[in-house]
């Protein structure tokens, strides 16, 4: 089953990207100089945490997302999981 992430405010819908999302985590761990080795595996632990909580939804929002993967994030990497929550407040 596919699942969209809708935009509200562009009226529009775009399939999940796991990549996207892995691609994020990543360079979130990576800001707060985790190893790069760390930072691809607790993306892709936050990654299946995000998946797993889209089983049977067929639509979300990006905010549903970032919160999930927040969630997920603080139990590996609570400084990359502020960043990650916060970037787009951080100037």
């Amino acid at each position: 089953m596919k699942t969209y992430v809708v935009e509200p405010r562009e009226h529009t819908s775009v399939e999940f990207d796991p990549i996207m999302l892995h691609g994020s985590i990543t360079e979130a761990c990576l800001t707060v100089r985790s190893y790069e080795g760390e930072a691809h595996l607790t993306a892709q632990h936050v990654c299946k945490a995000v998946i797993a909580w889209l089983a049977g939804r067929t639509e979300v929002t990006r905010r549903d997302i970032r919160r999930v993967a927040t969630n997920a994030l603080t139990v590996y990497h609570p400084e990359a999981a502020y960043l990650y929550e916060n970037e787009r407040n951080i100037i």
